[in-house]
């Protein structure tokens, strides 16, 4: 009787021992499948003007004032919106090929760039990390540099969400304007982004995330007989 008492406190001891493990093991899957976003982003996009002999209503026009960003392991797809809600551009990140496409409504061409290759030199500091919309975000400046064109010198800033997850390894082929050591310092979505060149300055801001599955398809370029290579 005895015996036969241990044999079933170890089975129930055995049985408990393997339902942990699968309550770990399922815990970490979870992690695993949630500790990335994917989804979709809004952005507003507004501009300060440095140059001023340019119309700020003609870069809302032409360049957009709202952005949908498209995020799934990397890849981005980002539809750019005018006030009037026409497309105005739309560019695909696909990691894959390491490269960055473009297009312009109107216009028959592809444009492309090799994200892995670089004209600039590109300095990344890291800056004191700071919250935003309750957003506790790392922030990273970038100054990429043209050796043969200084007007085409960039001043970026990220405010990089710690809560929205990415993974820096994607971007670790992405050395067109520092991405790869941008990311690597702070692998989040951005929640503010500030672009300044030597016409003027354009700011993104978040304004809603919806965290869902986005088909691989969205990040495809099918023609590749209109493809040209950018030269900016």
């Amino acid at each position: 009787m005895k015996k036969n008492l241990n044999i079933i406190v170890l089975a129930l001891l055995l049985t408990f021992v393997a339902s942990c493990k699968n309550i770990i093991s399922e815990s970490k899957d979870s992690d695993i499948k949630n500790e990335y976003f994917e989804g979709v982003v809004e952005y507003s996009i507004e501009y300060k003007l440095i140059d001023k002999s340019i119309s700020k209503e003609n870069l809302k026009k032409y360049l957009g004032t709202k952005k949908i960003r498209h995020f799934s392991q990397g890849n981005w797809r980002d539809e750019y919106y005018n006030d009037e809600g026409v497309l105005v551009r739309t560019s695909i990140l696909n990691q894959s090929k390491k490269k960055y496409y473009y297009t312009i409504p109107g216009n028959d061409s592809i444009y492309y760039l090799d994200i892995n290759q670089t004209d600039y030199t590109t300095l990344v500091d890291q800056k004191p990390d700071t919250t935003i919309k309750n957003h506790e975000c790392w922030v990273v400046e970038s100054l990429s540099i043209n050796q043969t064109k200084q007007s085409d010198t960039v001043l970026t800033k990220f405010y990089n969400s710690k809560e929205l997850g990415i993974n820096p390894n994607w971007y670790k082929h992405y050395v067109d304007g520092g991405y790869n050591r941008i990311y690597e310092i702070a692998p989040g979505i951005p929640v503010v982004s500030k672009y300044t060149n030597a016409i003027y300055i354009q700011i993104q801001k978040l304004v809603s995330t919806n965290s869902k599955k986005i088909d691989e398809s969205k990040f495809k370029v099918e023609s590749s007989e209109l493809l040209k290579k950018s030269n900016w």
